[in-house]
């Protein structure tokens, strides 16, 4: 789905993508968001050590998927922009295992990690929003929102395998502000799992290996991240 020589909504120097996942709009059918791990940072000149990291890609298609138009979710190391500027995964190396799944009235859902490589290093699992304003044919519909994290370690352990699910509004279900041209969607915020898994232990030590499942709805964060 990457075409053209233009960074970063193209990929120059052809790496590739892999663990798909996509999402078709409840406002339009043919309007589909997808994500990936994307390796098109890897090989950028400039970068502080020889080689860069995997990133997550953005994937829009307004045809239904019969022609696409990519770039990298906001946040990435080498992102200077405002949205990336001011995303919560600016300052991590890394990024991966994307979910992306539809939600109510034009709402589409985003989840995945960042991290940073090595031993004792940090990572979080992350939710952006995007709705499709399905306003044009010919243009990009699809907006981001912007991102919250949902659980971040220090290190102690690391975060791992997100799912997530989106249910229909329900009694007392926030509502979302957003300002474009349909009326703002009501919105029942997605179920949210993930892991926790120990980080290798000393050498010489034998490590009791457990992973910890977390499972969390969460009927605030529409409204904690509500835009005008």
């Amino acid at each position: 789905m990457v075409a053209g020589d233009k960074w970063p909504t193209g990929d120059p120097y052809l790496q590739r993508q892999n663990e798909p996942s996509v999402a078709a709009s409840t406002r339009n059918p043919q309007h589909l968001l997808a994500g990936a791990n994307d390796y098109r940072t890897v090989d950028m000149p400039g970068l502080p050590s020889e080689t860069g990291d995997a990133w997550l890609g953005v994937f829009k298609s307004v045809d239904g998927g019969d022609r696409w138009q990519t770039n990298l979710l906001p946040g990435y190391p080498q992102d200077t922009s405002a949205e990336g500027m001011a995303s919560p995964l600016h300052g991590f190396q890394a990024g991966a295992d994307p979910v992306v799944r539809p939600g109510t009235n034009g709402l589409m859902y985003y989840a995945g990690l960042a991290f940073n490589r090595g031993d004792n290093q940090p990572s979080a699992v992350f939710l952006s929003r995007f709705v499709d304003n399905n306003n044009t044919e010919n243009g990009d519909p699809i907006k981001y929102l912007g991102t919250t994290i949902i659980d971040k370690s220090n290190g102690s352990d690391f975060i791992d395998k997100p799912w997530m699910a989106v249910d229909v509004p329900r009694a007392g279900a926030k509502s979302c502000r957003i300002a474009m041209t349909q009326p703002p969607p009501a919105a029942q915020p997605p179920a949210k799992g993930w892991g926790r898994y120990p980080v290798r232990p000393a050498r010489g030590r034998v490590a009791r290996v457990r992973s910890v499942y977390f499972r969390e709805r969460r009927r605030e964060h529409c409204a904690s991240t509500a835009h005008d």
